[in-house]
C-alpha cells in the first residue's frame, strides 16, 4: 500500500532527485578548477556506502511497490510517482557507485554533501505533507509512508552528521601545490592519465588544454567557404536522415493498422515507401559531400605532420627514432577526424535520440519514458565501470605491444650481431616469452570487454521486457494497435542503437586525446637552435668560437666549458682526441645542429645565429661519419648535395668520388634502386656516394667526420687527392682516428676532457713536443 502525493510534492522530490544524479556526473578536475573539488579523505565511508545502498534498496522498493498496486488495481502507475522514485533511486546508486569505487578519498565530497542535504530537505517537504494528510485519518498506509520517509531523514542526517565535520576541517586547512608540472615531459612514450589532470591546472583549466589540440587543425583545410557550405549542408541531410528513419518506421506501423482495420492501405504504403526512399537516397548525398574534404583532411594531416617533424632540429631527431614517430602519427589521426564525428555522427545521434524519445513518449505514454531512464542509466553506469577497467588493461596492452614490437626491430636491425654470436634461436625464445605477455594481457581486456557486453545486454533484455509487457498491457486495454507492437521492436531497436553510439562519445574523445597528445607536443615544439632572416655571407670561410660552452637539456655537465677557437680562411684542420671529449658536439656546432649554451659560432664575421637555416647550409657542407642513402635511385641519392644539378654535374662528382665505374657497371647505372639504407651497395661505395654529393655541393667550408672509414687504401688515396684538389681553397675540419690522413694539414688541434684544447699545431711540431699528442699518435700505432 502506498499514500498518493500531490503532482508538486511528486515532482519537487524527483527534481531533488534529478539534481543529485546530475551533481554527481560533473568530473572531479571541473571541480577542482572552481575551487570547490579539493581532496579529502573521509574515514568510516563504508558506513556511509551502506546507508546509501539501503536508502537506495528502499527507494526501489517504493516504486516496485507503486507498480504493483497499480497493477492490482489493472491500472499503470502513476508517471509522476514513477518518475519520482526513479529519480531518488538513481540518485543514491550512482553516490553509493562513487563512493565504492573512490575509497573515501574524493574531490567531490562538498558536492555529495550538498546533495544529501537537497534529498533530506525533499524528504522533509513529503514528511510535512504526510502530516497535513494524517489531519483526515491515520491509515495503515500513512503510517508505513510516514516510517519510511522518517527512516530516510534519519539516514540522511547520519550521513551529514558524519561527513561534513571532515570536509569543514579540509576546506580550513592550507593546502599545498604539486610542483610537478607535465608540461616540461617531453617523452614520446607520455600517455595522459593523471598528468592530464595536472596539465589542466597547470594551464588554469579544461578549456586550456582542450584548445592547445588545435595546433592539429592549424594544418589542416577548416576554413575555406566551400567546405564550410559543404559541412552545413551535410549536418542538414544528416538531421533529417535520422528524423526520417523515425518516420519511416511509424509509417509503416500506420500500415499495418490500415490493413489490420480493413482501410485503404495504398496512401500510408505510398508514404512508407516515399520514406523509405529517402532514407536510401539521405546517406548517399551526405557522402557525396563529405567525401573530397575528408581526402583533402587526410591530406593536409600526412603533409603537414611529416613537414613539421622534418623541420625540427637535431636534437629532437637524436632523442626520438622513426618508429615512434610514425607511431604516434598514425595514432593521431582519430583526433583529426573526431570533429567530423562529433559533428556529423554525435550531434546527430543525439538529435536522432531526442525524437526517437519523443515519439515513442507521445506514442505509448509517460511511463517508457520511466522505462527508457532506467535502461539508460543502468547502462551508462555499466559502460562508465567497463570504460575504466578496459582503459587500464587496454594501456597494459598497448606497452606490450610497444615493447614487443621495439624488440622485434631491434632484433631485425641487429640480425648481423645476432647470427655472428650465433644467439639468434635464443633471441627467438625471449621473443616468445614477449609474445606470451602480449597474449596474457590481450586475454584480460578480452575477458573484460566479454564481460561488459553480456551485462549490457542484460540490461537490454531487461528494457525490452518491460517496454513490451507495457505495450502488451496497453493492447490489452485497448490503447495501442497491432501497428504499435510492430514498431516497438524497430523504433526501440533504434533508439538504443543511438543511445550506444552516443554513449561511445566520452571514451572515443578521451582515448582520441590520449593517443594524440604525443604528437601534440611534438607540434607544439619549436627548434632549440636560434634562427634569423639573415644570410650568411661566406667568402673566405673563417670560423670562430667565441667562450662557447654547451650542456645537452637537463643536463648540468658541460661537454663544452668556455672554449675559444679561431680557424683561418682556407685552412685545413684535423680535431683529434679521446672518445667523449667532445669532438663531435663540436661538429654538431659548427653545422648549427646545436646552438651554445653560452658564446657563439661566427663565420666570416657573422653570427650564425643570425643566418637563415637554407643560406648556410648552402654554404658549409658535412660529411657523417655513418651516410644515409634513401630508397631511391642513384642519381636522386647523388642529387641530394645539389637538386638542381646536371646530369653530367652528377657524373663528374661520381668520378671525383671514384664511384662512376661501380655505379655503371650495374645494369641500370644510374637509374638502379639502391633499396632501404642503400643496403643493395656495400658500406665503402655508400661512403664514396656521400664524396660525391659533397663534390656536387660545393661548400665554402667542408667538415669531414671519420671520412674514410669504410674506404679501402687505393679509393682513400684518390678521394684525398681529388678533395684536396677540389676544395683547395676552401675550408676543410676533419675528425678522424687515421692519423696518416691529417699529417699534412695546416693544424692539429688536440681536445681533452671538457672540450678543452690541450695542443695546437702541425703534425711535426706536436710530436717534437713530445706531449699528449705523440702520447697518443704512440698508443693509436700500437694499437
Amino acid at each position: 500500500m502506498s499514500v498518493p502525493l500531490e503532482t508538486v510534492v511528486l515532482m519537487s522530490r524527483g527534481c531533488c532527485g534529478t539534481a543529485v544524479f546530475a551533481a554527481a556526473l560533473v568530473p572531479h578536475a571541473f571541480l577542482s578548477l572552481l575551487g570547490i573539488g579539493r581532496s579529502i579523505q573521509v574515514k568510516g565511508t563504508m558506513t556511509v556506502f551502506m546507508f546509501l545502498v539501503a536508502l537506495c534498496l528502499l527507494n526501489a522498493a517504493t516504486f516496485f511497490a507503486i507498480v504493483i498496486e497499480a497493477l492490482k488495481h489493472g491500472s499503470l502507475p502513476d508517471p509522476a510517482a514513477a518518475i519520482c522514485e526513479t529519480a531518488l533511486v538513481l540518485a543514491t546508486l550512482i553516490h553509493a557507485e562513487q563512493l565504492h569505487q573512490n575509497n573515501g578519498k574524493s574531490s567531490a565530497w562538498i558536492v555529495r554533501t550538498a546533495s544529501w542535504v537537497l534529498l533530506l530537505t525533499s524528504e522533509l517537504l513529503a514528511l510535512g505533507r504526510l502530516g497535513l494528510m494524517s489531519r483526515h485519518g491515520i491509515s495503515l498506509a500513512l503510517q508505513i509512508a510516514v516510517a519510511i520517509c522518517m527512516v530516510k531523514i534519519v539516514s540522511y542526517a547520519a550521513i551529514i552528521q558524519h561527513t561534513l565535520p571532515i570536509i569543514l576541517d579540509a576546506y580550513g586547512a592550507v593546502t599545498v601545490s604539486s610542483p610537478i608540472s607535465p608540461l616540461t615531459v617531453n617523452s614520446i612514450d607520455d600517455i595522459l592519465g593523471l598528468q592530464m589532470e595536472r596539465e589542466a591546472k597547470k594551464l588554469g583549466g579544461w578549456w586550456p588544454l582542450i584548445k592547445r589540440f588545435g595546433v592539429f587543425f592549424e594544418i589542416l583545410p577548416m576554413s575555406q567557404p566551400l567546405q564550410i557550405i559543404q559541412a552545413a549542408a551535410s549536418l542538414i541531410l544528416l538531421v533529417l536522415g535520422q528524423i526520417v528513419s523515425v518516420q519511416e518506421q511509424l509509417a509503416f506501423a500506420s500500415l499495418f493498422d490500415a490493413a489490420a482495420a480493413g482501410s485503404n492501405v495504398w496512401q500510408p504504403l505510398k508514404a512508407s515507401l516515399l520514406l523509405w526512399m529517402a532514407n536510401v537516397l539521405l546517406p548517399f548525398l551526405h557522402g557525396m559531400l563529405r567525401m573530397d574534404s575528408g581526402l583533402r583532411r587526410a591530406k593536409a594531416f600526412t603533409v603537414g605532420v611529416h613537414a613539421k617533424i622534418l623541420s625540427l632540429d637535431p636534437v629532437f631527431h637524436s632523442l626520438t627514432n622513426p618508429t615512434d614517430l610514425t607511431k604516434i602519427t598514425d595514432n593521431s589521426k582519430d583526433l583529426v577526424d573526431l570533429v567530423d564525428s562529433v559533428l556529423f555522427t554525435h550531434l546527430t545521434n543525439a538529435v536522432g535520440l531526442l525524437f526517437t524519445a519523443r515519439s515513442l513518449i507521445r506514442r505509448y505514454g509517460p511511463l517508457i519514458f520511466v522505462v527508457i531512464i532506467y535502461q539508460v542509466i543502468f547502462t551508462a553506469l555499466i559502460d562508465k565501470i567497463g570504460v575504466e577497467k578496459r582503459a587500464e588493461a587496454s594501456s597494459q596492452v598497448q606497452k606490450a605491444k610497444l615493447f614487443q614490437e621495439r624488440r622485434r626491430q631491434d632484433a631485425l636491425r641487429g640480425w648481423t650481431t645476432l647470427f655472428n654470436n650465433n644467439q639468434v634461436q635464443h633471441e627467438i625464445e625471449r621473443f616468445k616469452s614477449v609474445a606470451d605477455c602480449v597474449i596474457e594481457q590481450q586475454r584480460k581486456l578480452d575477458f573484460l570487454r566479454l564481460t561488459f557486453c553480456l551485462l549490457r545486454s542484460l540490461i537490454g533484455f531487461c528494457g525490452i521486457a518491460a517496454g513490451y509487457a507495457l505495450i502488451i498491457y496497453q493492447y490489452g486495454q485497448g490503447s495501442t494497435s497491432i501497428g504499435d507492437l510492430m514498431a516497438f521492436m524497430s523504433v526501440w531497436g533504434g533508439l538504443w542503437s543511438r543511445f550506444n553510439d552516443l554513449i561511445r562519445v566520452v571514451p572515443d574523445t578521451l582515448d582520441a586525446f590520449m593517443d594524440a597528445a604525443p604528437l601534440r607536443r611534438v607540434l607544439e615544439r619549436t627548434s632549440t637552435t636560434e634562427t634569423r632572416d639573415a644570410e650568411l655571407k661566406c667568402p673566405d670561410g673563417g670560423l670562430e668560437l667565441r667562450h662557447v660552452s654547451y650542456s645537452y637539456p637537463g643536463r648540468d655537465k658541460r661537454i663544452i666549458d668556455g672554449l675559444n677557437l679561431s680557424i683561418k680562411p682556407r685552412s685545413k684542420v684535423a680535431l683529434i682526441g679521446p672518445s667523449g671529449t667532445g669532438k663531435s658536439t663540436l661538429l654538431g656546432l659548427f653545422m648549427r645542429h646545436l646552438s651554445p649554451t653560452i658564446g657563439a659560432v661566427i663565420i666570416d664575421g657573422q653570427d650564425t645565429r643570425e643566418v637563415r637555416k637554407d643560406s648556410f647550409h648552402d654554404s658549409v657542407g658535412m660529411m657523417p661519419q655513418i651516410p644515409h642513402m634513401f630508397n631511391a635511385t642513384v642519381m636522386e641519392n647523388i642529387k641530394v648535395g645539389k637538386a638542381e644539378a646536371t646530369d653530367e654535374e652528377v657524373y663528374q662528382a661520381c668520378r671525383m668520388a671514384v664511384i662512376h665505374d661501380a655505379i655503371m657497371s650495374r645494369p641500370e647505372g644510374y637509374k638502379t634502386h639502391m633499396g632501404e639504407h642503400g643496403g643493395s651497395f656495400s658500406g665503402g661505395e655508400k661512403q664514396r656516394m656521400e664524396f660525391a654529393r659533397l663534390f656536387l655541393k660545393k661548400p665554402k667550408i667542408v667538415i669531414l667526420d671519420e671520412p674514410t672509414a669504410s674506404l679501402d687504401a687505393e679509393s682513400e688515396s684518390k678521394i684525398l687527392q681529388n678533395l684536396m684538389c677540389q676544395f683547395g681553397d676552401v675550408t676543410i675540419i676533419v675528425t678522424t682516428h687515421q692519423l696518416r690522413l691529417i699529417q699534412d694539414f695546416d693544424r692539429i688541434i688536440f681536445i681533452g676532457s671538457g672540450g678543452k684544447i690541450l695542443e695546437d699545431g702541425h703534425h711535426d711540431e706536436l710530436l717534437a713536443r713530445n706531449g699528449k699528442y705523440a702520447e697518443y699518435c704512440q698508443a693509436v700505432k700500437m694499437a
